[in-house]
């Protein structure tokens, strides 16, 4: 039995999009269906009105009949006589032979110089139009080819086995050891031969929940765990045989995925994955605003495979300067997720000569053993610091759609609520004298700060950005001394498209740490 893959998948995959896999077989089909067909030439066709030509395939027969005004009924068929060649003749024939809704149903119909083509849009005994071409209209037929059934061996499937990556299981040995078979998905081919397996759903549940930042962490850090990396193995199989599998190489799967439109026409994929300007994992423009306060990051995925990596930070110094620090001493392997941290504390805090006021950030190969800086393997982002932090800024740190983790500042007036559940219960209480009373307890006392505010007002571009916040299902309130989980309970956006900002949006979110308190 032969089975190929007809799709090749890239290296990195994006498990929240689709991850089709694409199988053919050559066994499924045993005899190829044939689509019957038939020309018939009009040179020799008898003139006047009255003559038939008779098309007839299985339990269908239609007779045409030639007229001196054929009308549309698709029964009608124009004479000889009234068209100066056999050429435009054969032209008019296949024209108002198309008229007829059974035939254009059932048959590809058109004119080839003096004759007429017939072939049958089905392959099949059924559909057999060889020797079904008759009538007094005396037309002279040529080329047929019967209808012939297709045979299929429904008993053949294509079966893929998807393995995941799970903790080293045995000590040395194959690599292939610390995989597990998660999923065995049997298809029957359709009638093209093929099967299509998408892997995403099958994905999904093997990765990591979150791979956060630390607060306000201090290093270049590196997880094995933000790809999942897995492979699959796809073969035939039938009640009486099964042949050998053949296997894929190891691939990765990122947490994330794009809308079907920047997945189709933005290059943010390609670039992700390949070249001298591999894209961070963040939607924001390239230059962002940070103010002293706020925490930011940047996740990278490192795809080289024969260097090392290093992150360059070049500053702007409050004297107008530049200085330029590179890490080196960051402990990556090829395909790891690396969180970068890019707030002022932390750059603030590297070894520059004074305080920076903006700074460029890059990753570029670090040569071993020199540990001198290789070429660039990123594009470069820039952040540059406000002066002056608003007095009502707050910071949120938040998934984004690529599964990173990057902050977002609001400046817009705020105010917090508390709401207050309590859970009545009625008991009832039997005095000395046999009388019942009913008393009212509280039973369970709920409550939940809500915070209300205002987005400020932002440009679209940064409103783009502020709507990778809202999808986030992963959200944090950036406090004094830890990011506190919360929920984004509501949002109305309101676009002023004449003066290209965003007028400023009242968004509600929950403390997720919900006080509850029971006497039950």
């Amino acid at each position: 039995m032969g089975i190929t893959q007809d799709n090749t998948l890239e290296l990195i995959q994006l498990a929240k999009n689709d991850i089709p896999v694409i199988l053919t077989t050559d066994n499924y089909i045993t005899t190829a269906g044939v689509h019957s067909k038939i020309s018939f030439s009009v040179n020799t066709a008898a003139t006047g009105a009255g003559k038939t030509l008779i098309i007839a395939w299985g339990l269908t027969e239609l007779t045409f009949t030639t007229a001196a005004s054929p009308d549309d009924s698709g029964l009608e068929i124009p004479r000889k006589e009234d068209y100066g060649s056999t050429v435009d003749y054969a032209a008019a024939v296949a024209e108002y032979l198309l008229k007829n809704e059974i035939l254009n149903n059932n048959f590809y119909v058109w004119s080839q110089s003096f004759g007429v083509n017939l072939v049958a849009k089905i392959a099949g005994e059924d559909y057999d139009v060889s020797t079904g071409v008759s009538g007094t209209l005396n037309v002279t037929t040529s080329s047929p080819v019967a209808g012939v059934d297709e045979v299929r061996n429904s008993d053949v499937k294509i079966v893929i086995g998807v393995y995941v990556f799970e903790e080293v299981v045995t000590i040395g040995g194959d690599d292939l050891d610390h995989y597990e078979k998660v999923k065995t998905i049997e298809l029957e081919p359709l009638d093209n031969s093929k099967a299509t397996f998408y892997l995403q759903n099958t994905l999904l549940p093997y990765f990591i929940e979150r791979i956060i930042p630390s607060f306000n962490q201090n290093s270049i850090t590196a997880s094995s765990d933000f790809l999942l990396k897995f492979y699959y193995r796809y073969a035939e199989r039938s009640e009486t045989s099964s042949a050998s599998a053949t296997q894929s190489d190891i691939m990765y799967a990122v947490n994330g995925g794009l809308n079907r439109k920047d997945f189709e026409e933005n290059s943010f994929y390609d670039d992700l994955i390949t070249g001298a300007s591999s894209k961070f994992l963040t939607w924001h423009p390239t230059t962002k605003y940070l103010t002293k306060q706020q925490h930011d990051y940047l996740y990278f995925i490192r795809t080289t495979t024969s260097h090392a990596i290093a992150v360059r930070y070049v500053a702007t110094l409050t004297d107008g300067t530049t200085e330029t620090i590179d890490i080196t001493s960051i402990v990556t392997v090829a395909y790891d997720g690396v969180i970068i941290p890019v707030g002022y504390n932390y750059v603030n805090g590297l070894a520059f000569t004074k305080d920076v006021v903006a700074y460029d950030v890059q990753v570029f190969q670090k040569l071993v053993p020199s540990g001198t800086i290789g070429d660039s393997l990123s594009e470069v982002r820039t952040y540059k610091i406000i002066d002056n932090t608003p007095l009502l800024a707050k910071y949120y740190l938040f998934k984004n759609s690529l599964s990173a983790y990057e902050s977002i500042c609001f400046t817009g007036e705020r105010t917090t609520t508390t709401e207050i559940d309590k859970k009545v219960s009625t008991r009832s209480l039997t005095n000395d004298d046999d009388h019942t009373v009913n008393e009212d307890i509280v039973s369970n006392v709920q409550y939940r700060y809500i915070k209300k505010f205002a987005t400020g007002y932002q440009t679209e571009d940064q409103r783009n950005f502020l709507l990778e916040f809202l999808k986030s299902e992963d959200i944090y309130e950036q406090t004094a001394d830890h990011y506190k989980p919360v929920t984004l309970k509501s949002v109305k956006s309101i676009i002023n498209v004449e003066q290209e900002f965003i007028s400023s949006s009242p968004i509600e979110i929950t403390d997720n740490n919900e006080k509850n308190y029971s006497n039950a």
